[in-house]
């Protein structure tokens, strides 16, 4: 699993399973490197099967909303980390993709209020606040001020985290602090020289501070990297959190 070798890790964790069946870590651990690798049907049969056995197991209900939600059935995805939620009202990944599913769904009230609760159970969450202040922002000038005393905080807690610097720089620039923004953009890039939308962010940044020569030289970064860069999903956010026993 550690070394990315998918069909070895499946044969071990299904021997595991084999040999020791009423152990639920090997289904978890089985449904997880499914999803790893971005098959979630698997990842369904293998939780599904475990609940059967073990239907108080909220790590069990975590990985099957995780598996739902990677299948884009996120109805099902939802009522699973609810249920989750409801063994384990202090587990991070259960309120943090369901959190985002919600933001998905354009739920964005139901949204905050997942990651509200999950602050207050886990002060030192940096997800929850990254996710918070990402959707406070989004809802206008007068969340300004809330969006970004969160991203300030999840950047306390993990400063190497390059999603939550451009987040703060692009809600400090909409609240007209130009400068550090622009401090915060060039950061996200120190850490992830591929974040594409920090150069985007940068270009309507000098565009509006009317200095062309920087804002082309953005745009320019900006199509370069579009071309290569991808964003950072959901589920290598988590790895740390689901993969902990």
């Amino acid at each position: 699993y550690a070394i990315d070798d998918p069909k070895k890790a499946s044969d071990e964790f299904q021997e595991s399973v084999r040999r020791e069946p009423d152990d639920p870590e090997h289904y978890f651990k089985l449904g997880m490197l499914f999803l790893k690798h971005r098959t979630p049907d698997p990842a369904i049969y293998v939780y599904e099967t475990a609940l059967k056995s073990w239907p108080d197991l909220p790590r069990l209900w975590v990985g099957l909303g995780l598996s739902y939600y990677f299948a884009s059935r996120l109805p099902a995805a939802e009522q699973a980390l609810r249920k989750a939620l409801d063994l384990d009202p202090q587990s991070p990944v259960a309120s943090v993709v369901l959190g985002d599913l919600l933001e998905q769904e354009g739920r964005v009230g139901d949204a905050l209020e997942v990651f509200r609760k999950a602050i207050q159970v886990h002060p030192d969450l940096y997800m929850a606040y990254y996710y918070y202040g990402k959707l406070a922002s989004k809802q206008g000038h007068e969340n300004s001020a809330d969006a970004i005393e969160k991203l300030r905080k999840a950047i306390n807690l993990n400063p190497s985290f390059p999603e939550a610097h451009y987040e703060l720089g692009k809600a400090l620039a909409q609240a007209g602090e130009t400068s550090e923004a622009i401090q915060q953009l060039n950061k996200s890039l120190e850490l992830n020289p591929e974040m594409a939308q920090s150069h985007y962010q940068l270009v309507l940044i000098y565009k509006k501070l009317d200095d062309p020569a920087r804002a082309s030289e953005q745009l320019r970064l900006f199509e370069e990297t579009s071309k290569k860069g991808r964003a950072e999903d959901l589920i290598q956010r988590l790895q740390v959190q689901i993969e902990k026993p």
